[in-house]
């Protein structure tokens, strides 16, 4: 593996643990779960404390994040065994 495969969208890392990966992408979503209702509370912390653009620019992110790992997570569980 070299800089030019990783800057590329080759299925490197994929290829390699992208197998044991995908048996394990249901208990991997299950954390992400755990992690973005976690990821909510301070979020609840600056809307209590009236800090809406900081409570926007969060909720933004926290959703562009989950995305992703939903995403993710999907790609996962449908890689060939």
């Amino acid at each position: 593996m070299n800089i030019k495969e990783l800057l590329t969208l080759k299925p490197v890392v994929t290829n390699k643990i992208g197998g044991v990966l995908s048996k394990a992408a249901i208990i991997i979503w299950y954390v992400v779960l755990v992690l973005a209702f976690l990821e909510l509370v301070p979020l609840l912390g600056m809307l209590f404390d009236m800090n809406l653009s900081g409570f926007i620019f969060g909720l933004a992110a926290w959703l562009g994040y989950f995305l992703l790992a939903r995403i993710a997570c999907e790609a996962l569980a449908a890689l060939k065994k």
